[in-house]
């Protein structure tokens, strides 16, 4: 079961976010949210046994790059998402925990 702390957690960053959405509204400012999946970094590098297993997990068959991450984040800035607000982008391959 999560900790209760995580889950506070999620909580507040959640009311937190969608008050600022709701407050940017007013003066056409778009707010997003990128919640990136199982990222190779060095860090998961270090975690072969972890590599497979979500190699294994995620649908596409791969661990997601940071290239995916900016890519997202470089959508979610230009025009092309000029009526997207308010919205969280899983960067996860199609695995959503």
């Amino acid at each position: 079961m999560p900790d209760k702390a995580i889950i506070q957690h999620q909580k507040q960053y959640y009311w937190f976010y969608k008050e600022h959405c709701q407050r940017g509204r007013f003066k056409n400012i778009r707010c997003n949210a990128i919640a990136p999946g199982f990222i190779l970094t060095e860090m998961t590098e270090k975690l072969p046994e972890m590599l497979k297993m979500m190699d294994e997990q995620i649908p596409l068959k791969r661990g997601g790059t940071p290239e995916d991450v900016a890519n997202t984040a470089l959508f979610l800035a230009s025009d092309l998402s000029s009526y997207i607000t308010g919205q969280t982008i899983h960067v996860c391959g199609g695995m959503l925990t």
